[in-house]
């Protein structure tokens, strides 16, 4: 396939023109994605909270972070997916694209219909290890169930944003994202305010919405013209492509499952103390999501436009593009930082009208937020190391300092001082640990030529 009738099927050439603009284009619907995603969480947090109770919001925010992990596992992998995309289309080999795109998709599909059923069934076993109280148990069992039972659909739109990404098309995923958010709103107040289901109304919603949205991602990849159109005929997984992508997605899902465990672990500490801490430590996620919003959108551009350079060849375009990622990122982050250390209270009026909870979710925020900058090095780096086809260095380092460090951490240091200072300040010192050890890590692969 020529070039001219590969760039007719597919999305834009991030080799050529100027960096800040196309690093803005493409940014824009990621980060407006991402928002509109997280919308999910933060409309299903607003409707609990304030209309059931905080109990139910507990039972929510208490399950999150393992209803989530296996999921993200999957997701990282998935990453692998766009790496190997992004290059294939930056070198403009059509055949090797085909191929990608489709062993992508079926990857999804079947790791998908595993993890529902699976994680569906063990629901219980898995959240006796998150130390929740009695009186937001039956909940929290409800909620995680719905929520299993709809890894599929996550998963292939997931992959498909992926897919669509990976050529340049991040408008697509946003606008079909704004759809099924939507109607995730309306979901939720027909089961919760209407039909009175309580958090099985909230999760179902969520599943119903999601679905919609990898349906209209299928669609959208079926309509491609060229090597990137997803074709039922041509779904199977060459070995080829699969050993590409999960030589270079392996690394990073494990690393998302570690950042998982180690959460749990944090997260079980936290319940100890009971419906107000876990309620306030939800609504300050909610509210700093923003944050970790930009430093995605930041770390997917650095990683595609990475790829896509890297597979043609063009390195001093490779290192202008992390300098760009990495002073954008910074200005942006830190701008909405301060904007956070004011306005945090009425924030965390939107999810409830309990004193107690708002006052410990913004001495949170005025815990954490000052760092939030120093991991934007962690996401832009990261990424454009991927783009380059090399995880396990940055798996290897995220590992140590982020992972290991916490886990440490919370066996010697929190157990000799007790309260929750001890568990919050954990958060912004390992990003600084593992911010400074990627920056290392960079520059000696510059330095010997490999970026």
């Amino acid at each position: 396939m020529t070039q001219d009738n590969m760039m007719e099927s597919t999305g834009k050439d991030l080799t050529t023109g100027v960096i800040w603009k196309q690093i803005l284009v493409f940014f824009a619907p990621v980060f407006l994605g991402s928002l509109f995603q997280q919308l999910y969480n933060a409309t299903d947090a607003m409707i609990i909270g304030r209309f059931v109770g905080k109990e139910a919001l507990a039972s929510i925010e208490s399950t999150s972070v393992i209803c989530r992990m296996f999921v993200n596992f999957f997701v990282g992998v998935s990453s692998g997916a766009t790496v190997v995309i992004s290059q294939h289309y930056g070198a403009k080999d059509g055949k090797s694209l085909s191929e990608a795109v489709h062993t992508a998709m079926t990857f999804a599909g079947i790791a998908g219909l595993a993890l529902s059923v699976l994680c569906t069934v063990f629901v219980p076993f898995l959240l006796r290890m998150m130390n929740i109280p009695d009186e937001i148990w039956q909940r929290a069992v409800t909620y995680s169930r719905v929520f299993f039972a709809g890894s599929l659909v996550s998963l292939i739109y997931n992959m498909g944003t992926g897919i669509l990404r990976a050529i340049g098309d991040s408008r697509t995923p946003f606008n079909y994202l704004v759809v099924s958010c939507l109607l995730n709103i309306v979901l939720d107040c027909l089961f919760v305010l209407v039909f009175k289901w309580d958090v099985f109304g909230v999760a179902l919603a969520t599943v119903i919405a999601q679905l919609v949205s990898a349906v209209l991602i299928i669609m959208k990849l079926a309509r491609l013209k060229g090597n990137c159109r997803l074709t039922l005929s041509k779904l199977k997984m060459e070995p080829g492509q699969l050993k590409k992508i999960v030589r270079i997605g392996i690394p990073i899902g494990l690393q998302g499952l570690a950042y998982s465990i180690t959460n749990i672990l944090i997260q079980s500490h936290l319940n100890a103390f009971g419906t107000n801490v876990i309620a306030s430590w939800g609504i300050y996620g909610k509210i700093d999501s923003l944050v970790w919003m930009m430093l995605e959108g930041f770390g997917i551009a650095s990683g595609t436009f990475v790829a896509q350079n890297y597979g043609a060849g063009n390195s001093g375009r490779v290192h202008r593009i992390v300098r760009t990622c990495l002073w954008m990122g910074i200005a942006t982050v830190s701008g909405y930082s301060i904007l956070l250390l004011f306005f945090s209270r009425y924030m965390a009026l939107l999810f409830i009208n309990d004193k107690a909870v708002i006052d410990l979710c913004c001495w949170m925020v005025s815990v954490i937020s000052p760092f939030y900058l120093t991991y934007c090095f962690t996401e832009v780096l990261s990424g454009a190391i991927r783009g380059t086809g090399e995880s396990i260095g940055p798996m290897v380092i995220t590992l140590i300092g982020t992972c290991l460090f916490r886990i440490i951490w919370m066996f010697t240091v929190v157990p000799e001082l007790p309260g929750l200072l001890p568990i919050i300040i954990l958060y912004p010192i390992t990003w600084i640990l593992t911010s400074a050890m990627l920056l290392i890590y960079y520059f000696s692969r510059k330095k010997r030529g490999l970026i």
